[in-house]
């Protein structure tokens, strides 16, 4: 994945995966390729601009192989080899076939630009949720954060994230249920506890829904 700056995402194992999951980001100011000092990076920049709507190495494609071999020698890199590196993956990206780089979204979602240091609001209303998933959460108390009314808060989250505030803590919670379960041997009740859901019946619900396994038969599978 490319995903351009301040553009909203989240990343979710798909729920009938068994295994284990390894992520290598790198992350970079988009501004190096406009330094006037290297005026050949400038070519990378209609790629940082397409980005803007997140862009997908299409699986299966001819340079998905080529892309992938690259992303890896980057994380493998000393640090300067790495910067030489990052430089070599995003060239191919820039001369990957237009049908092999698959667009996320049908319109870029990145929130303007701004100088301002201070977090977006959804940024801090999703800090705050994940700081205090043990607590009981209300949209109420969310939309104080947002400096938003409660009538609307549900509008502006949804157009944010993609998913109602229910929807999206019940997402984080049983993720983190997830990691727990799979790193520690603490109880299921304990880390439902932990995570922040009330009762077991209704952690069970929702992770099975999510994972489609309860808690028990995920942490045996992970094992």
């Amino acid at each position: 994945m490319l995903l351009g700056p301040n553009l909203p995402h989240t990343w979710l194992t798909h729920p009938g995966w068994r295994g284990k999951a390894l992520a290598t980001v790198i992350q970079f100011d988009p501004a190096l390729f406009e330094r006037p000092a290297l005026p050949e990076l400038a070519a990378l920049q209609p790629l940082v601009h397409r980005s803007q709507r997140g862009l997908q190495v299409r699986p299966g494609s001819a340079c998905h192989g080529l892309i992938t071999q690259a992303l890896t020698h980057v994380r493998n890199s000393a640090p300067l080899d790495q910067l030489a590196g990052l430089i070599h993956l995003l060239a191919r990206l820039n001369e990957a076939p237009a049908d092999a780089l698959q667009p996320l979204s049908t319109a870029s979602l990145a929130a303007p630009a701004t100088s301002s240091p201070q977090p977006r609001r959804i940024d801090k209303v999703v800090d705050w949720l994940h700081a205090h998933l043990a607590e009981p959460l209300r949209a109420e108390d969310a939309a104080r954060i947002a400096h938003i009314s409660p009538a609307a808060f549900s509008r502006f989250f949804k157009r944010e994230l993609g998913k109602t505030f229910t929807d999206y803590l019940n997402d984080a919670r049983c993720s983190a249920a997830a990691m727990a379960l799979r790193q520690t041997t603490q109880p299921v009740a304990r880390i439902a506890q932990d995570c922040g859901f009330a009762t077991a019946s209704h952690f069970n619900v929702q992770f099975k829904r999510r994972y489609g396994v309860n808690a028990r038969g995920y942490r045996q599978a992970s094992g």
